[in-house]
């Protein structure tokens, strides 16, 4: 399913940022930023997800 997919991709986004901020190849200003973006997307797909359980469930 694509937006498994997507979750996948943005856990993994999330990684490559850390690594990003401990190597310090971008600020820690940036990676604040970059972890509340990619942190309110799993929020939203989390819930897309969770719909279409529940639709599927029914």
């Amino acid at each position: 399913m694509m937006l498994q997919t997507a979750s996948v991709h943005i856990d993994l986004l999330k990684l490559l940022v850390r690594l990003s901020k401990d190597c310090r190849c971008i600020s820690n200003q940036h990676y604040l930023d970059m972890e509340s973006r990619l942190g309110e997307a799993g929020k939203m797909l989390g819930g897309w997800l969770n719909s279409l359980k529940q639709k599927n469930a029914v």
